[in-house]
């Protein structure tokens, strides 16, 4: 049987780092993970690299210890509140078949997204993930589908109940 090789990975800073060549390659290569950085290491979003832990694609490491899933949770929920709302939006694209990218914000919950084997790199989509019960006025909404249509994507609303059931809304603007 061919099993695949866990990748590891180091927690710097807060910051996950992939260094290993091959890691890289088949992170990059199966399910485009990351962002590849200039001294050819990746660099992995929290929402991303705790993806990757559950699903026994990596290891994270600190000071040569492993990082456990709980520990990771601990530590990006203290960083970022929203840390668990973002991953179960996440989690969701990714088990629909998307390929998930950071978006350009970071105070709201969104992502850039295209679905798994369009032959492009240009991310299609721009979802914005909103907590049920979260009062939105239709300025801010108009703001955001601006944004996103700006930065040629089709804005798509992601709403997010108290159960971590989604369901999504396509956006256009009025004419």
């Amino acid at each position: 049987m061919n099993q695949e090789k866990i990748a590891k990975a180091a927690l710097l800073n807060g910051v996950i780092i992939v260094r290993e060549k091959e890691d890289v390659s088949s992170l990059q290569n199966k399910g485009e993970y990351g962002t590849l950085l200039n001294d050819g290491s990746l660099r992995l979003f929290p929402e991303e690299a705790l993806y990757l832990v559950e699903k026994g694609r990596i290891k994270i490491y600190k000071e040569n210890k492993e990082v456990s899933k709980i520990e990771l949770i601990s530590l990006f929920s203290k960083r970022d509140p929203l840390f668990w709302i973002k991953y179960t939006l996440y989690y969701d694209l990714r088990k629909r078949g998307f390929i998930v990218k950071e978006g350009f914000s970071s105070v709201t919950i969104e992502y850039r997204v295209r679905k798994v084997g369009e032959n492009s790199s240009f991310m299609k989509y721009l979802v914005i993930g909103l907590r049920e019960g979260l009062k939105v006025t239709f300025a801010e909404l108009e703001n955001i589908v601006t944004r996103a249509l700006r930065s040629r994507k089709i804005p798509i609303m992601a709403i997010i109940d108290k159960e971590g059931n989604i369901s999504y809304y396509s956006v256009s603007p009025l004419t």
